[in-house]
């Protein structure tokens, strides 16, 4: 449901991943809003083929191409 939190504990799974000494992919799965993608700041008109994007050191996104 809306408003879940499931992108913010996504976000901080991910980031505790990382301390942890994991590389990590985060996919974005929402087809209709792409949420992850956009509260991580990538808006700008993506490919039609999307690449992973990296975050940080060992934290890379696989964006949502609403």
């Amino acid at each position: 449901m809306e408003g879940e939190g499931k992108t913010t504990v996504t976000l901080g799974l991910a980031r505790a991943l990382v301390d942890l000494g994991f590389r990590v992919l985060m996919v974005d799965g929402d087809f209709l809003q792409a949420e992850l993608t956009h509260k991580l700041g990538y808006t700008k008109e993506l490919n039609s083929t999307p690449t992973p994007i990296s975050i940080e050191p060992n934290l890379n996104l696989l964006p949502a191409i609403p």
